[in-house]
C-alpha cells in the first residue's frame, strides 16, 4: 500500500486552454477513491498524469506504492483487454485465483 499526493498540478492544453489549475489532493493508504466530474473537466488527463504517462507542466506528483486504475475504454474497440483481465491484473495475489469462464445460460 502507499499513497498518491498531487500538489499544485497545472496542465494547459496545446490550444492554450488551462485544463488543470493548481490541483491538490492526497489519497491515503488503503483508500478506494473515485474521480467524478463533467465531460472535458480533465479527469482522464489527471489520471494519465498520476499514472506517469507524461510529467506535470508545473506542480508535483508523488505515487508511493501500487496504483490500480481502470481505463476509460476497457473492453472496447480501442482496447482488447477484458474487464476480467484488468481486474485480475490489479487484484492482490491472494485474490487472483484460477481463471474461470462464466457463460450465460442459453434462452429456450
Amino acid at each position: 500500500m502507499g499513497y498518491v499526493d498531487v500538489n499544485q498540478v497545472t496542465h494547459t492544453l496545446p490550444d492554450g486552454r488551462v485544463l488543470l489549475d493548481g490541483v491538490s489532493f492526497r489519497v491515503g493508504e488503503g483508500s478506494k477513491t473515485a474521480l467524478v466530474g463533467a465531460n472535458g473537466a480533465g479527469k482522464s488527463t489527471l489520471l494519465r498524469l498520476v499514472r506517469g504517462e507524461f510529467p506535470p507542466q508545473s506542480g508535483a506528483l508523488t505515487v508511493d506504492g501500487e496504483l490500480g486504475v481502470m481505463p476509460q475504454f476497457v473492453g472496447h474497440v480501442r482496447d482488447a483487454t477484458t474487464v476480467h483481465e484488468l481486474l485480475v491484473s490489479v487484484s492482490p495475489r491472494r485474490c487472483a485465483g484460477p481463471t474461470r469462464t462464466w457463460r450465460r445460460p442459453r434462452r429456450p
